[in-house]
């Protein structure tokens, strides 16, 4: 991600939620948290096309992404980008999808957490089938970074 800088790079990798700012086709702003990877130099979301977010971008495609501290590391600022997205139908390129498994299924604590809430993934299951206009996913090009004091 050479547009935006390694220290940008590395604090996003340790990140697991962006929290994913865009405009509603009235131009108001609307927020969500996400998840993510990294990949090739974009951004992905997986969300459904009719979802809020996905919406949005297919209307206003600039988008602001912050980066806070997680996994218990304090950190003293945040970073923000400045993004142009798409929205995508469909499933994502299959290295995206192996890097979501990767990061969110398969990595130590995370595994151990699936592994603890088995129970519950028919659930999860039933919520992702009820997507409303099918699987989709945000695609997201940063264009700039900065980095910002905590409050």
């Amino acid at each position: 991600m050479g547009l935006i800088g390694d220290e940008a790079e590395v604090f996003i990798r340790r990140s697991k939620v962006a929290l994913v700012a865009t405009l509603s086709p009235k131009a108001r702003p609307f927020m969500t948290p996400l998840w993510f990877v990294l990949h090739g130099g974009a951004l992905y979301f997986m969300t459904g096309t009719q979802s809020w977010a996905g919406r949005n971008v297919a209307r206003h495609p600039d988008v602001t992404l912050l980066f806070g501290s997680e996994r218990g590391v304090a950190s003293e600022r945040f970073l923000r980008l400045h993004a142009r997205g798409t929205r995508e139908s469909g499933l994502p390129p299959w290295q995206v999808l192996a890097r979501v498994v990767a990061k969110y299924y398969l990595a130590p604590r995370a595994l151990l957490s699936e592994l603890k809430h088995v129970t519950l993934w028919r659930r999860r299951l039933r919520y992702y089938r009820q997507t409303v206009g099918g699987a989709g996913y945000l695609r997201v090009v940063p264009t700039s970074a900065e980095f910002l004091p905590q409050p």
